[in-house]
């Protein structure tokens, strides 16, 4: 408990609003009916809320029965945690899905294998324009899932990290490599570039979370992408990873989003074109006719909204 709340106090975005003095005292009362790690949860889960914000929460070890569960049951609803691609043939575009990352190391290998795989068989067709999908993307490890995508995105600056003290965290892209800062976090091993400078949908929903919101983040240094769908789940804080004894996770939010000109996030990554039917025939639609020269603005400001029917 001691090393939790430590952790928490220290680096949560918003520590100075938690009286920390009630918190000890809650805390003490816990301890004395805790039999078990897991009964002392409930109450670091609402610490971690209320220090944190709502993207801030604690997660059972990766390998319990819990974390497989839940696995399964967002595997059932959202579709396979590996990115995917083809070409839509008539129109000769580049269809991308780039879902959530799990936790782990191997998960994030296989992520990029696969999504350098799909990529460059993509690239091979020279498509005339992208569809990046990010709707079942909720969250996960961002790195391997900007790697995917660097193909697409410009070289330099793709958003920052911006802390309570005033530091300041730059994502970039690099010759293959994506870094933070002067780290080298994942590297793209995609060989080559989509020829010419194809326009770029990329959809979004209000499910879209976390590092998904990232890389949709990123999408707006690309001048020739345009976000379409929703604005996303509003999930837009880095996160910092802390283990305790038992294994369980504290996902504590550090730092807010900001994009490639520091403009700061709170809250959903706004669209350019808003779709009240988010359905995905309404989306690829709605990004065809934008591929097809229906729409050229690309982050001029505008926001279209389309209803379906």
């Amino acid at each position: 408990m001691a090393d939790a709340l430590h952790e928490i106090r220290t680096t949560a975005l918003f520590t100075s609003d938690v009286a920390w003095d009630d918190v000890e005292q809650e805390a003490q009362a816990v301890l004395d009916a805790a039999d078990t790690y897991a009964d002392t949860h409930t109450f670091l889960a609402s610490v971690l809320h209320q220090a944190g914000g709502r993207h801030s929460h604690l997660t059972p070890p990766p390998t319990s029965a819990a974390s497989r569960q839940r696995n399964v049951r967002v595997t059932e609803r959202l579709g396979p945690p590996t990115p995917t691609g083809h070409l839509i043939d008539q129109d000769s575009v580049a269809w991308l899905r780039l879902p959530r990352l799990p936790d782990g190391r191997q998960a994030a290998r296989r992520y990029l294998a696969d999504g350098t795989a799909v990529m460059t068989g993509l690239v091979a067709a020279r498509p005339r324009g992208w569809i990046v999908d990010l709707r079942a993307n909720i969250g996960g490890g961002m790195w391997p899932m900007l790697a995917v995508a660097a193909p697409l995105l410009p070289e330099g600056v793709l958003g920052h990290f911006l802390s309570p003290d005033g530091r300041v965290q730059t994502w970039s892209a690099h010759r293959g490599r994506i870094k933070l800062d002067r780290k080298t976090m994942a590297r793209d091993r995609t060989r080559r570039r989509p020829d010419g400078h194809p326009p770029i949908a990329v959809l979004t929903t209000s499910h879209t979370a976390s590092a998904g919101e990232a890389v949709a983040l990123a999408f707006r240094a690309q001048p020739r992408a345009r976000l379409i769908g929703a604005p996303t789940a509003g999930m837009t804080t880095g996160n910092r990873t802390h283990v305790l004894s038992d294994g369980t996770r504290l996902r504590i939010s550090v730092a807010h989003y900001a994009d490639h000109d520091r403009a700061l996030i709170q809250g959903p990554v706004p669209v350019d074109q808003h779709l009240t039917d988010n359905s995905r025939d309404v989306a690829l639609s709605a990004a065809l006719a934008w591929i097809r020269g229906e729409g050229q603005a690309s982050h001029t400001g505008d926001t279209t909204t389309v209803h379906d029917g």
